[in-house]
């Protein structure tokens, strides 16, 4: 028989405040102590369990250990459910063919996926490599000139549009074709620095 749960005792949840659980102690020794029921056998009992409940439960020390306990308990239970589970599966497994084949085949996939995750983890390097402050600095610098140079090809597109729009606008042809001559130049000179 598994023991009783002081928090079902005293007719508390397990997460309620100490005042909640002293409140329901004191309405529930009045209820059941014997000098109020001395007719009631059951009332005796009735009143040690909640005078053990309340000892184990009004101190915040002890409702802390008992907690603890209580949530191993609950794993335990789980695990004894689990292995009656497992024997239940076994006896249908053994009576079903069918059933082992798939259950073989399941296991095996869930082993290669396992197997490919574990690979996929050693694969990655522990630590990003380091790169030294010239190097950062470098790098900076690389990102930068790669910025400005976009933004260079852009302004010459514009300019060159303009250039062009400026050479099929008649009586400014030779304002254009001088214009562009200038972007080009201006161009090729940027480019020898």
């Amino acid at each position: 028989m598994p023991p009783e749960n002081f928090y079902e005792i005293l007719k508390v949840r397990p997460d309620a405040p100490p005042e909640v659980v002293g409140a329901s102690y004191r309405a529930l020794a009045k209820m059941y102590h014997p000098d109020v029921n001395s007719s009631n056998p059951r009332a005796a009992l009735v009143m040690r369990k909640l005078n053990v409940a309340w000892e184990i439960l009004g101190n915040s020390a002890s409702r802390a250990r008992y907690d603890a306990l209580l949530n191993r308990s609950s794993a335990v239970n789980a695990a004894v459910n689990s292995s009656r589970e497992v024997d239940v599966l076994e006896k249908m497994i053994r009576e079903d063919p069918e059933l082992g084949k798939l259950v073989s085949r399941l296991a095996a996939e869930r082993k290669k996926a396992r197997d490919n995750a574990a690979r996929v983890v050693q694969m990655r390097p522990s630590k990003a490599p380091t790169r030294s402050r010239r190097e950062d600095a470098d790098l900076e610098e690389k990102e930068y000139r790669q910025g400005l140079f976009v933004i260079a090809a852009l302004l010459v597109i514009g300019v060159l549009g303009a250039g062009i729009w400026i050479l099929r606008t008649p009586g400014y042809r030779a304002v254009g074709f001088i214009f562009l001559l200038v972007v080009v130049g201006a161009l090729s000179n940027a480019r020898e620095h």
